[in-house]
């Protein structure tokens, strides 16, 4: 799973720029995304692979949430307090 930060790495790889510079994102984000096979460096730039925008297509998860039902109307649940 990736972290909310390294998704919105991908989305930066994923939208090239229109002044032709490439996407700058921390190494750390770049090394694991294309470990995982979204990215890869081509001659130097990043680009995005098909398994990457299969990936971006999925969007972020939705965080954890419950939905409870109180006094007769329905109310999120995050970590057990309602919001």
């Amino acid at each position: 799973m990736l972290t909310p930060e390294e998704f919105a790495s991908l989305l930066l790889i994923g939208a090239p720029s229109t002044y032709g510079s490439p996407a700058v994102i921390p190494p750390e984000h770049s090394a694991r995304l294309i470990a995982l096979g979204f990215i890869a460096d081509i001659q130097g730039r990043l680009r995005m692979t098909t398994p990457g925008r299969i990936r971006l297509a999925a969007g972020m998860p939705i965080p954890l949430t419950q939905v409870g039902f109180e006094g007769g109307k329905f109310h999120h649940l995050q970590f057990g307090f309602l919001e």
